[in-house]
């Protein structure tokens, strides 16, 4: 209940800051909902048109509609969309600082204009009739002309998209592959891995002479043994040699399950192989699981 009234107040305290003037109607308006009439608005400079209307009490309580004109000399609001009934004496309304989806639509319609705006005026209409005036009228030559400029902002909407297109490639790799998630089960205290050290290979991550960007790289041991030690290495090519670049101790049930071994961005460009190796041959046969991602670079 509580939670209630706090958005309430906040629902309020939003309202209060968008409202430009608050009134009660001093008259009925017309029988059809489209005026609103407030004596204390007489002489007041138009700050109405183009707002929203908000009726706060009466037959068309929570009501909204844009504000199409305002009449200082009577006080007299009419507004685009008329409400569902005759707004009456006494009627509570808020003058609203936002425009209305009706007064964006004749904004909009006014900009647009009609077929018959005459050329050279600030319509859509007019500027396509100056258009068709300026490059149709001398038959051929204006036709040349038209299809000249047509034809030149097509070579530039052309490399437009050949930017974009660039964009979206480089932004497309920002996003990083699909994470990688899988497990493997081997002998982990008495097998023997690629660099013929005692353990298991675990995953390979990226390709020889390939550039990525790996931004994270998790190992979990839950299902080893307690008290085993347990020694997770990476090896990678430094100048076509393979070498160990990695090695670190961890105690099952000491220290995590989840061991994140990577956590932060590393740059590689040749492929990078996890080995795993326990002390305990109660570990044989037991399953690691591991999870990476990639960005190609």
């Amino acid at each position: 209940m509580a939670q209630n009234r706090h958005h309430a107040l906040a629902r309020e305290a939003i309202l209060a800051a968008l409202t430009a003037y608050t009134g009660i109607t001093t008259a009925d308006g017309a029988g059809d909902g489209s005026t609103l009439i407030d004596a204390n608005l007489i002489g007041a400079n138009d700050f109405i048109s183009n707002k929203t209307i908000l009726i706060g009490s009466g037959d068309g309580d929570r009501e909204d509609s844009g504000a199409s004109s305002f009449d200082p000399l009577t006080g007299t609001i009419t507004v685009v969309s008329p409400f569902s009934a005759q707004i009456k004496i006494g009627t509570l309304y808020r003058v609203i600082n936002i425009s209305t989806v009706e007064i964006d639509v004749e904004t909009i319609n006014t900009k647009i204009g009609t077929n018959t705006d005459a050329a050279g005026t600030t319509t859509v209409f007019a500027r396509l009739r100056q258009i068709v005036d300026t490059y149709l009228a001398s038959g051929t030559q204006g036709l040349a002309v038209l299809l000249a400029e047509i034809n030149a902002n097509e070579a530039k909407i052309d490399i437009v998209g050949a930017i974009a297109a660039a964009i979206d490639t480089k932004t497309d790799k920002l996003a990083g592959e699909t994470p990688v998630s899988d497990s493997v089960t081997a002998n982990w205290q008495s097998g023997t891995g690629t660099s013929l050290e005692t353990g298991a290979d675990l995953v390979t991550i990226g390709a020889a002479d390939t550039k990525y960007k790996l931004h994270s790289l998790l190992v979990n041991i839950s299902a080893l043994t307690n008290g085993a030690t347990i020694t997770v290495k990476l090896f990678m090519e430094v100048k076509g040699a393979e070498r160990k670049v990695y090695s670190q101790n961890f105690t099952k049930g000491t220290d995590p399950d989840g061991l994140w071994i990577v956590n932060g961005t590393v740059g590689i460009h040749e492929a990078l192989r996890v080995e795993v190796q326990s002390n305990n041959a109660a570990d044989n046969g037991l399953a690691i699981d591991y999870d990476y991602m990639l960005e190609t670079m």
